[in-house]
């Protein structure tokens, strides 16, 4: 049932057990393509169990390196391999991370008290969804940036689906997650942000190749700026 339900939803990647039944297994395929294309390449059904995120991430700004050497970068929920990468080669701090070798700012990102205004990037991905107050969050984000700053960030999402899937609790079959955002995404963070764009750079069928043969994994992330005073 809570496969169902999920397909219903329009989450095929978590409903993938009915592709043994015979009755949803034509439906199932027909949501997957929808979310697949939606989202830009097989990441349901070439999908890495153990693909890791933070080597995507890593090989991301390796390959824009100029961009982010040396400037002062706040990464939230630190992903492996990449904590350590952003180090080396940034003015780098965590929010509230576990590594005390890292430099932290202690705090709640839904509720800042005041203007930060420090950081020239901010890294988070897979985070939102676990903030029952996501907007609250958005909010303070901007107030970390310093202007003309960036929010890097990736959410779980179904790019077909009109609006944001709300759970009633916490879903503690997929990691606490509150919500599953859709195409409505952009909206939302664009009420904060002067600017968002979508960057699809990890689901480009060259580094799709390049992302499997390190244990990497496809993610669309999105870029949002801080408007410039």
């Amino acid at each position: 049932m809570i496969a169902i339900s999920n397909l219903s939803e329009g989450i095929p990647d978590r409903a993938r057990i009915l592709n043994s039944d015979p009755e949803f297994k034509s439906l199932l395929n027909l949501e997957i393509d929808k979310s697949e294309i939606a989202y830009g390449c097989d990441f349901i059904r070439k999908s890495n169990p153990n693909g890791e995120r933070g080597i995507s991430l890593k090989f991301y700004v390796e390959k824009n390196l100029t961009k982010f050497y040396g400037r002062k970068i706040l990464h939230i929920s630190p992903e492996k391999y990449f904590d350590v990468y952003l180090a080396e080669i940034s003015d780098y701090y965590q929010l509230n991370g576990f590594n005390q070798k890292y430099r932290q700012i202690i705090g709640d990102l839904t509720n800042l008290d005041s203007e930060i205004e420090d950081f020239d990037f901010i890294f988070m991905h897979r985070v939102l969804e676990h903030i029952l107050d996501d907007e609250s969050a958005l909010l303070n984000l901007n107030k970390l940036l310093v202007p003309g700053g960036t929010l890097n960030f990736s959410v779980p999402a179904s790019f077909h689906l009109l609006e944001d899937i709300k759970f009633i609790i916490r879903d503690k079959s997929h990691h606490d997650h509150v919500r599953h955002y859709s195409s409505m995404i952009s909206d939302k963070v664009s009420k904060y942000f002067s600017s968002i764009t979508r960057n699809d750079f990890l689901t480009k069928p060259e580094n799709l190749l390049k992302l499997s043969e390190i244990n990497g994994i496809p993610l669309v992330f999105f870029e949002a700026k801080k408007a410039d005073k």
